[in-house]
């Protein structure tokens, strides 16, 4: 699922019902792609039932546009073919203090 802001970022009611849909559809929905923060990192959605146990991971990709000093970033991701989840991802970023020297 593609989304721009994580489930983390939002209002906690819907925050709360995004997490309990995740939670009920973890066989259909494998993995979630998000943005916003333009900061690359990963994010674990956690079971509301059965607190500790991991329903979703999250991937917050960079930004191909400058913001806060942070390089300019994409990702590519391989998904295994039949479970579509990740199996690779790569990021490639460009230097912005390196090109302008």
């Amino acid at each position: 699922m593609i989304a721009h802001y994580t489930p983390n970022q939002c209002q906690h009611q819907f925050g709360t019902r995004f997490r309990a849909l995740m939670e009920r559809f973890q066989a259909v929905v494998r993995f979630g792609m998000q943005g916003h923060t333009h900061t690359e990192y990963f994010e674990v959605v956690q079971s509301m039932s059965n607190p500790g146990k991991a329903v979703m991971l999250n991937s917050v990709g960079g930004s191909v546009t400058t913001y806060s000093g942070h390089n300019p970033s994409f990702m590519v991701i391989d998904f295994d073919q039949e479970t579509m989840l990740p199996v690779n991802m790569y990021t490639y970023y460009m230097d912005l203090e390196r090109a302008n020297r």
